[in-house]
């Protein structure tokens, strides 16, 4: 089922078998990417400051992945062929996503936007056809009733109007002015393609590697600078919320999550600028 995301016109769906699928729309084009759970909770990991059991990190995720629309917020950068997708959630302390999905192939749009929007519109055709049938139905039943019990009186009868189907059906024409008369080709709705392997993108263990040595060489960026004395720490550059004392309560409380402490403790990471 397709979530639409707080504040983007942007839909988010995944699957959860064996691997985690994740698939991102704005119905124009569709991204999506393949990881194991081992390699997604990695991901996830690396992204955190919070220390927890991969259990309730995974349930985290998959409360985000969920309710996309239900998120403090959200962020979605358009690259190329490529978006980077992130959602963020408060649990107490900031928890977040990072995820970068890659443009589909034609035959995956097909099975994952286009082809179950033309069964919608099979689905919703058919029902309308139904309830007409149903209505004109009833209204036969009615004037039946009239022949076999003449003395009952007229205004019982004429609480409602007759069924117009002409007019009504003036009202709603967007599927004969598409489709013309004619219903959806069975072979379309049930049509299977082969998908390209290349289609649903697959996160190895070496870009995992990569991106957690550009986030060690980003966080080594944290300067100390010995002045006078007193310590200087530079953190203009750290995008990560900071942990507050509300937090930090809320932390001890559970004892599934905890602190970082190599991200969290810049004094671990002392570069000493030689000033003279």
């Amino acid at each position: 089922m397709w979530k639409k995301i707080k504040a983007h016109d942007y839909y988010l769906s995944y699957n959860k078998l064996v691997d985690i699928e994740i698939f991102l729309t704005d119905y124009i084009t569709l991204w999506c990417i393949n990881q194991t759970l081992a390699q997604f909770l990695r991901s996830v990991k690396d992204n955190n400051i919070i220390n927890m059991k991969e259990d309730v990190m995974l349930d985290k995720a998959l409360i985000i992945l969920s309710n996309p629309e239900d998120i403090d917020s959200a962020q979605i950068n358009q690259e190329c062929n490529s978006v980077n997708l992130i959602l963020s959630k408060r649990f107490g302390y900031p928890f977040k996503l990072n995820i970068i999905l890659k443009q589909a192939s034609r035959e995956l749009f097909f099975q994952k936007i286009t082809q179950p929007l033309l069964r919608t519109i099979q689905d919703l055709n058919t029902s309308q056809k139904e309830l007409i049938k149903f209505v004109n139905d009833k209204d036969i039943e009615i004037e039946t009733y009239k022949r076999l019990e003449p003395n009952m009186k007229i205004s019982y009868y004429e609480r409602t109007e007759k069924f117009d189907e002409e007019n009504y059906l003036k009202n709603y024409t967007k599927y004969d002015d598409y489709f013309g008369s004619s219903s959806i080709p069975s072979s379309l709705l049930n049509k299977s393609l082969i998908i390209p392997e290349a289609s649903v993108i697959q996160v190895n263990n070496q870009t995992l590697d990569i991106k957690q040595k550009i986030k060690e060489e980003y966080l080594s960026q944290i300067e100390t600078v010995n002045l006078n004395g007193d310590e200087i720490c530079n953190m203009k550059q750290i995008q990560d919320i900071p942990i507050d004392t509300k937090v930090e309560t809320s932390i001890k409380k559970d004892p599934d999550v905890s602190v970082k402490s190599e991200t969290h403790s810049p004094r671990k990471k002392i570069k000493k600028l030689n000033l003279l």
